[in-house]
């Protein structure tokens, strides 16, 4: 019953990860490979900075309407006065140290590209995603994977049109400003609706329970995409031949298609998880950790196999002959997103119990052991020992989370 759910909102993802594939390989065959790098990096910045934002306030909130539907009006109320003011402000930072981060990443043609990166983040860290997490804490999962299914082909049509027009990496993260602001104007009008019919009185408690997530929570889910982009912006920095980068990149970008399953897994699970440790039912809630390793283990497994058998020739079908890379190199860091899926999954469940304090011990330590292994490996050996690090980071960080569920 519990992945009932589950199975049905990860139906629906499979459309959104199929377009994100797509957007890929359009980017991908329209730039240069050091452009299509560039991108890379770029993306990966914004979805490091949007873990960040979503981490505290979007997931206190989702907790509350997962524990009492009634909340959600107060809830969304916060998403406007708290979340909104706080993203709008981390994109006029982030847009102002554009030139600071693109010469870290040993690269001044990313400025640009970041800055519309920044604009795209205030909008989809101010409602877009606040959003669906409130969606997903009142259990409407087949609603909130709609949402964000069309967002994904948005993403792609929005970029494809814009290319159309020009051809340059500015323009390939234009679109993708331009389809966050048309899938904000439909999405909020939903969550707006459903706030104002819902029968409730504001929670009392909503202040406490925002600044308890603020604390514990930030550093978390920053660690926990860092420990992934990290392993990229790594080799970026310590490589001078954009073209080993931009091949890197596509097997990366390739395999972080994974990460989006962990994201279901959570979605899927967080309200039943939050509901059944908040009743002391702890039997439903071992049970549904168990199907999801069995579940996870299988398909690494064969994932790792497909890989290993047809990795370079699925790389050059989708991003072109150009991208080819070493069938082993794409299974290295499948089996590394893997492990990287998991660990996010555990954490998400750490917060689904209110286990905050745990999660935030859990994440320095795996972090504190991953930084240096990344840094000597990528170094040492170039792409092979980045795909090799990003396993060491994903295998022991989901043993150690998995010890501490149990």
């Amino acid at each position: 019953m519990i992945l009932r759910g589950v199975s049905l909102f990860g139906l629906a993802q499979v459309a959104a990860l199929v377009a994100g594939l797509v957007l890929q390989a359009v980017v991908a065959r329209a730039l240069a490979v050091g452009d299509y790098g560039r991108f890379v990096v770029a993306h990966s910045v914004s979805v490091a900075a949007l873990m960040l934002l979503m981490s505290a306030v979007p997931n206190a909130l989702r907790r509350l309407v997962s524990v009492d539907c009634g909340n959600l009006r107060s809830a969304w109320r916060a998403v406007w006065l708290v979340q909104l003011p706080i993203s709008v402000l981390f994109a006029v930072i982030l847009c102002c140290l554009a030139p600071l981060v693109a010469r870290a990443m040993n690269d001044l043609l990313l400025t640009p590209a970041l800055v519309i990166i920044a604009a795209e983040l205030g909008v989809k860290a101010g409602l877009l995603e606040p959003g669906w997490h409130l969606l997903n804490g009142l259990g409407r999962h087949m609603l909130q994977a709609c949402l964000m299914t069309g967002h994904s082909m948005l993403r792609v049509v929005c970029v494809i049109c814009v290319l159309q027009v020009s051809v340059g990496l500015v323009e390939s993260v234009a679109g993708l400003l331009l389809s966050a602001a048309v899938s904000a104007t439909i999405a909020v009008p939903i969550v707006q609706r459903l706030a104002k019919n819902m029968p409730g009185d504001p929670y009392g408690g909503l202040g406490r329970e925002l600044l308890r997530w603020a604390k514990l929570a930030p550093g978390v889910d920053a660690l926990n995409y860092l420990l992934v982009a990290a392993n990229l912006w790594m080799l970026k920095a310590m490589t001078v031949d954009p073209s080993l980068v931009g091949t890197y990149a596509a097997c990366y970008m390739l395999t972080q298609t994974i990460l989006p399953f962990s994201l279901v897994l959570s979605r899927g699970c967080f309200a039943s998880f939050a509901g059944a440790v908040s009743k002391d039912e702890m039997q439903d809630a071992s049970r549904l950790l168990s199907q999801v390793a069995r579940l996870a283990a299988l398909a690494t497994g064969w994932g790792g196999v497909l890989a290993i058998l047809h990795g370079e020739a699925i790389v050059s079908l989708v991003y072109g002959v150009r991208f080819a890379a070493p069938g082993m190199l794409l299974a290295l860091l499948g089996l590394g997103m893997a492990g990287m899926g998991m660990l996010w999954f555990f954490c998400e469940m750490l917060g689904a119990a209110g286990r905050l304090k745990d999660r935030l011990g859990l994440m320095m330590g795996v972090s504190a052991a991953s930084i240096a292994v990344t840094a000597l490996l990528a170094r040492t050996w170039g792409p092979w020992g980045a795909g090799w690090a990003l396993v060491i980071t994903g295998s022991s960080g989901t043993l150690a989370a998995s010890v501490l569920l149990r």
